[in-house]
């Protein structure tokens, strides 16, 4: 693997599994939108989607997962012919180390989004469809393989206009994105967790992230006591006395 596929799998690692990464954004200026009904809190079972205002158009988003650590991303809300897309790439690490952060390529997702009352639909685009129509010519679009043998996966190098292109054509097509995943509106977020300054995102020893960790994270086993040989008999002895 040459050098610069390596660090774009490294940059890979950042993101959530089962999407398809593009080394470019979807989006270009002209196609990003604002729609302030997408900020809140959406729960779908124990997985916490909470949005936030970070510009003109752009969204802080941190999902929340239980008995795991909250994940960051910036996202971008993309708007062509009246379809709604999502576009994803991992925030910054919660560490400051800047030679670390050189080695990390942000890959972007990208999702078909559907925002109906208090009920947010996400279809990621579907990486297996897409290995399967590009090996039978279906889709002609730029990309390289990364990885090897069963961990070989498809990255995306195609233009952000190129790639407009690719998802308005199968933005109905219910095999090019994935099976949906419906999320419904919650009016109630931890107070602790606010829009920029949630603690585990800088700090992992704050007392505001060991109570996150509490709250979400694995029980840690509380080891027993050795058994000291002759107690228990010990112990018999002088109760009956």
């Amino acid at each position: 693997m040459t050098t610069a596929k390596a660090l774009i799998v490294m940059g890979m690692a950042v993101l959530m599994s089962g999407c398809v990464p593009s080394l470019h954004p979807l989006y270009t200026d002209d196609v990003l939108v604002f729609d302030p009904a997408l900020v809140g809190t959406w729960a779908k079972d124990d997985e916490r989607w909470i949005f936030t205002k970070a510009g003109d158009k752009a969204y802080d988003l941190v999902v929340l997962e239980k008995r795991k650590a909250p994940a960051r991303f910036e996202a971008h809300l993309v708007d062509l012919g009246g379809h709604r897309f999502l576009d994803l790439s991992p925030g910054d690490p919660p560490f400051d180390n800047d030679f670390y952060k050189f080695h990390l390529v942000p890959a972007h997702s990208i999702s078909r989004l559907q925002l109906t009352g208090e009920v947010l639909t996400i279809a990621m685009l579907n990486g297996e469809w897409l290995e399967k129509a590009i090996g039978r010519g279906q889709v002609k679009i730029a990309h390289e393989k990364v990885g090897d043998g069963k961990d070989e996966s498809i990255l995306l190098t195609a233009r952000p206009k190129q790639l407009q292109a690719f998802v308005l054509q199968y933005a109905k097509d219910k095999e090019a994105f994935g099976d949906p995943t419906e999320y419904h509106a919650v009016k109630q977020t931890a107070s602790w967790y606010t829009e920029a300054k949630h603690p585990c995102r800088q700090d992992a020893l704050s007392s505001d992230c060991s109570r996150w960790r509490r709250r979400f994270g694995p029980k840690p086993l509380r080891p027993r006591p050795p058994k000291i040989p002759g107690s228990a008999s010990r112990s018999t002895s002088s109760t009956s006395r």
